[in-house]
C-alpha cells in the first residue's frame, strides 16, 4: 500500500511540475503586462513585460499593490483592484503612460473554484488603435464641415441662380413684343447682358473654379 500511494504521489508531483513548467513557460513568453494579487491586495506574480509598465521587480512578489507606482496614470490602482474583488465584476479603463501612450487596463477577478481569491491586472497597448480611431473621426468631422460647405454653396447658388429669371422673363416679353421702342430695346439687351453675366461670376467666385476667359458669356 505505502509503495502504491508512493508512486500515485509521485505522479501527482510530476503532473504538478508539468503544469508549472507550462505555467512559467507561458508567462515568461508573453508580451502582456500583467499581474496577479491576492485577496490582500499582495502581489503574487507577474509577467516580465509588466517589470516597465508596471514599474515591478521581481522581489516584488508578496508586496502590496500600493507601493506600486506604475508608468500608467491610474492614481486609485488600489481601490479598482479592491472593487473587483468586492463585486466580482471586471473593471476596464483606458489610460496613458508617461510616453503618452494609450493602455487598455483591465482588472478581473482571480477565481479559484467559486471563490475569488484575487484579482488579475492586465495592461493592452491600444495606442495605435487609439490613435487610429482620433484620426478616422478627425475625417469624419472634415468630411462632415466640407459636406455642410457644399450644401450652403449649392442652397446660395440655387438662390442666386433663380434671381436672375424674373428680369431675364421680363426682359424676353419687351423684346418680343412690337411696340418696343429702341430705347426700350436697347435698355432689356442692357438687363439681360447684366443677368446672363451673374451665373458666371458665380462660378467664378468658386475656389476651385478654373480661371478660364473664354468661359464667359458672350450673349449676341
Amino acid at each position: 500500500e505505502l509503495t502504491t500511494v508512493n508512486e500515485q504521489l509521485n505522479g501527482r508531483n510530476a503532473e504538478l511540475t508539468h503544469i508549472n513548467n507550462d505555467f512559467s513557460n507561458l508567462l515568461a513568453s508573453t508580451d502582456i503586462p500583467l499581474v496577479a494579487v491576492g485577496n490582500d491586495l499582495r502581489i503574487r506574480f507577474h509577467t516580465p513585460p509588466a517589470t516597465a509598465k508596471m514599474n515591478l521587480l521581481p522581489a516584488d512578489i508578496g508586496r502590496p499593490i500600493s507601493h506600486i507606482r506604475p508608468s500608467i496614470a491610474a492614481h486609485n490602482l488600489e481601490d479598482m483592484v479592491r472593487r473587483v474583488i468586492e463585486t466580482q465584476q471586471p473593471l476596464h479603463e483606458e489610460l496613458r503612460d508617461r510616453e503618452d501612450r494609450w493602455h487598455s487596463l483591465r482588472i478581473y477577478p482571480y477565481r479559484v473554484g467559486n471563490q475569488v481569491a484575487g484579482a488579475v491586472i492586465v495592461l493592452v497597448d491600444i495606442d495605435d488603435v487609439r490613435r487610429g480611431q482620433d484620426l478616422l473621426q478627425q475625417q469624419a468631422s472634415m468630411l462632415k464641415v466640407a459636406d455642410q460647405r457644399k450644401n450652403e454653396f449649392l442652397a446660395m447658388l440655387g438662390h442666386e441662380l433663380r434671381n436672375p429669371l424674373g428680369p431675364m422673363a421680363n426682359v424676353l416679353q419687351i423684346l418680343r413684343s412690337p411696340a418696343t421702342t429702341c430705347q426700350q430695346n436697347e435698355h432689356a439687351r442692357g438687363v439681360r447682358d447684366r443677368q446672363l453675366a451673374q451665373p458666371t461670376r458665380i462660378a467664378d467666385d468658386r475656389p476651385d473654379a478654373p480661371r478660364n476667359p473664354r468661359t464667359e458669356l458672350h450673349p449676341p
